[in-house]
């Protein structure tokens, strides 16, 4: 972690054509509703202090606010493609083939997902919750890059941010039922289960044709380390968000 606001992945260290990084809690001031460093805009937030951190999370990244792209989330499956800087509304996932655009997602416990083809110099920003997950939103991720950009799976490179884990996501059948039974264990509550939606994740980039050795899963859980990131579940909904980003140089 070469800065405290920020981490950074290592999958994509050997790249100088993109910048990607995931953002803590960990801020340069001590304002706003949630104090330190909230990168959610729909989260009773003062709208100033939002700006204000997603600027600094821009900068760390080497640009302005200017050139930054996200959609509002809705845990759906849809794919936009992203040819310049905006606001979008209804999508979970962005791909991109245009340098200087930073494709963000926010999450306080779902799945960021960061992917970079440098054979085709094509991004893409992935939100994935459960419901998300179930839907396979990574695998439509992919093909939408292959369908845009003509990438290759065997040529993506992936990073798995920080999230909730195993041990602390734990859910219903309601849940655990849209998932291989290889992913959820049972809880010490009755008719409840644990699941893995880094696994979930892991095992679906796969799927898609990513090679195992191109993956990067994050250490960190959301609630263990929840002095370094946001957690919607253990903070009980009163909570920021985090942001996951990269962008083509």
């Amino acid at each position: 972690m070469d800065h405290p606001s920020i981490i950074r992945p290592q999958i994509f260290n050997n790249f100088d054509r993109i910048a990607a990084a995931q953002s803590t809690r960990i801020g340069m001031h001590e304002m706003g509703k949630y104090p330190s460093f909230n990168l959610g805009e729909s989260v009773g937030d003062d709208p100033n202090v939002v700006e204000m951190n997603k600027a600094h999370f821009c900068n760390l990244l080497g640009y302005s606010l200017s050139h930054f792209a996200k959609s509002k989330q809705v845990h759906g499956q849809e794919v936009i493609k992203v040819d310049e800087p905006g606001r979008f509304e209804g999508y979970d996932a962005l791909i991109c083939d245009v340098p200087e655009v930073i494709l963000a997602v926010t999450v306080a416990d779902c799945v960021p997902i960061l992917l970079y083809c440098p054979e085709r110099g094509a991004i893409a920003a992935i939100h994935s919750g459960w419901k998300g997950s179930s839907n396979n939103i990574i695998e439509k991720t992919i093909q939408a890059m292959q369908n845009a950009y003509d990438v290759l799976p065997k040529d993506i490179h992936a990073f798995v941010g920080a999230c909730i884990s195993h041990q602390n996501y734990e859910v219903g059948f309601d849940v655990a039922q849209h998932f291989d039974q290889a992913f959820y264990t049972a809880s010490q509550n009755e008719g409840k289960y644990l699941l893995d939606l880094k696994a979930v994740c892991r095992n679906q980039l796969i799927g898609a044709g990513v090679h195992s050795q191109q993956i990067e899963v994050s250490e960190y859980c959301t609630v263990t380390n929840n002095e370094l990131f946001y957690s919607h579940r253990f903070e009980k909904g009163n909570t920021g968000r985090i942001l996951a980003a990269i962008v083509l140089k």
